[in-house]
């Protein structure tokens, strides 16, 4: 035993000796983070070990907490009622719920609502007003193919914005993954659906998207209770629209042939996405850049503005 010992103390010495030798490279690992910095093109000051590893921590709290900053910004958080809450099933993300959410925002010279503040610091926001019905495809396509909607978002919508609204956009990841048919598990479905993801600049909702925005979790938390309550949950969110309206996610039982969507009485429901779907409304949702900083109350008088 004091062989290993002394063996094992021997090689810590050595590790030393070359570290000492060569310059400091510290790689350090945090929950839900992964930083490597090497101190020799990285710009850390410190040059020793444990300064190298203090810098890191400051630097990666400092990614961990960009969505915080953003919530402070916008007001913080409630606890009951309609507002901003911490996300339960996805950590350092902030959803608003409530029908009468104080979430709008005013893009590309139109009404919009912010659906999240992302853990890095983006915004997911959905315009208020339908662009139209239109079928998610007229030749039976599916959404990564692309789909006809698709292409009308990605080419003729996001070409008709303005160019000050274009450049706050960021590409992000759109969970479009299968959901079980009147699932009574929402973490579970969250999962489903963020596992298989598009990337893009415009999209739509995801189911789960339209299931947390209800402040009332308890009748309203999963697609299974929303439809069989869905005449109270239509009254305790805000993404409440008199339109029949898409998500992208579609049923897992018969994937990919039927999508789902929001009926206008806040049931939901899902079906085959060929061109007879044309009945179906469509509000586009896209991501708006970290770098943004909004100004405003958020209401509907006074919309939070993006200051340039």
């Amino acid at each position: 035993m004091k062989k290993v010992f002394k063996s094992r103390w021997f090689i810590c010495l050595l590790v030393i000796f070359f570290i000492m030798s060569v310059g400091v490279c510290a790689v350090t690992y945090f929950p839900s983070n992964q930083v490597t910095y090497d101190n020799k093109t990285s710009g850390l000051k410190s040059s020793d070990v444990q300064g190298a590893i203090d810098e890191l921590y400051i630097k990666a709290q400092q990614i961990s907490n960009v969505s915080d900053g953003k919530v402070e910004d916008m007001g913080g958080t409630v606890s009951s009622g309609s507002g901003l809450y911490k996300d339960e099933y996805e950590e350092g993300r902030y959803i608003y719920k409530g029908k009468d959410s104080n979430n709008y925002v005013k893009f590309n010279n139109e009404e919009w609502r912010i659906i999240s503040v992302e853990k890095d610091g983006t915004i997911k926001i959905m315009r208020n007003t339908s662009l139209g019905k239109i079928a998610w495809d007229d030749k039976y396509i599916i959404w990564t193919l692309p789909a006809s909607l698709n292409l009308y978002l990605n080419d003729t919508y996001y070409n008709g914005m303005n160019s000050s609204a274009k450049s706050k956009i960021v590409s992000g990841n759109f969970g479009m993954g299968p959901v079980k048919s009147n699932n009574d598990d929402l973490g579970e479905q969250v999962n489903s659906e963020n596992m298989t993801r598009w990337h893009g600049n415009v999209a739509l909702i995801s189911l789960s998207d339209y299931i947390r925005s209800n402040s009332d979790m308890e009748r309203c938390g999963t697609y299974s209770k929303i439809n069989s309550n869905y005449g109270v949950c239509q009254s305790t969110t805000w993404m409440s629209f008199s339109l029949d309206f898409w998500t992208m996610n579609f049923f897992s039982e018969i994937s990919p042939e039927d999508v789902l969507f929001i009926r206008s009485n806040g049931r939901i429901d899902g079906y085959d996405y060929g061109p007879q779907m044309s009945f179906v409304s469509v509000f586009p949702v896209v991501y708006l850049s970290s770098d943004i900083t909004l100004v405003g109350n958020g209401t509907v008088q006074s919309p939070f503005i993006i200051k340039d």
